[in-house]
């Protein structure tokens, strides 16, 4: 795990990881999407800061410091959460969508037909009223105006080998 700063080198882990995608698909992997656990683990992890070395004063390597040591175009945070919640008025736990994982994969600049990618989102239109569906109402009850909205899409996998997904990468920092 990236967590463990002795035995760990997150940027030999993703050119060997680049090295594989390329080798099955061709492809040069570009992004890197990373958990906001993975993202706050490697800020402070030593082999990345020592690349960096009297450039970071405070000793914590900001994204773009992450991005050119581990070579990629871009890297995205992911940093949502959700519900842990079961039942309704009980006390709630947050945790984040992504996990602690992270993800390297090429992400096109500009998708199309034709055009490789690790995964497209496709949306439809729903009886030709658009992939987007809002409708709106005034409910004098409750003295609001509820807004409900619905959106017609699926995440379809394109090219498994043009990714590569490091799961659970970290301890969190914060366990």
């Amino acid at each position: 795990k990236w967590s463990d700063y002795e035995d760990s080198d997150p940027a030999v882990d993703i050119a060997k990881a680049k090295e594989r995608i390329h080798k099955l698909s061709g492809i040069r992997a570009n992004t890197l999407i990373l958990s906001e656990p993975v993202f706050n683990v490697l800020k402070f992890h030593p082999k990345v800061l020592k690349l960096f070395a009297g450039v970071t004063p405070v000793g914590v390597a900001n994204i773009e410091q992450i991005r050119l040591a581990l070579g990629v175009d871009k890297i995205v945070v992911g940093s949502a959460l959700k519900s842990g919640a079961t039942n309704p008025g009980r006390s709630d736990t947050l945790d984040y969508i992504w996990g602690n994982s992270a993800i390297l994969a090429y992400v096109p600049p500009k998708p199309g037909k034709k055009v490789p990618a690790i995964g497209y989102t496709f949306m439809w239109n729903k009886d030709g009223e658009g992939p987007v569906q809002v409708r709106s109402w005034y409910e004098q009850g409750r003295r609001a105006t509820i807004v409900e909205a619905e959106r017609w899409y699926a995440h379809k996998i394109i090219c498994n080998t043009a990714g590569f997904l490091f799961a659970d990468a970290v301890a969190p920092l914060a366990d």
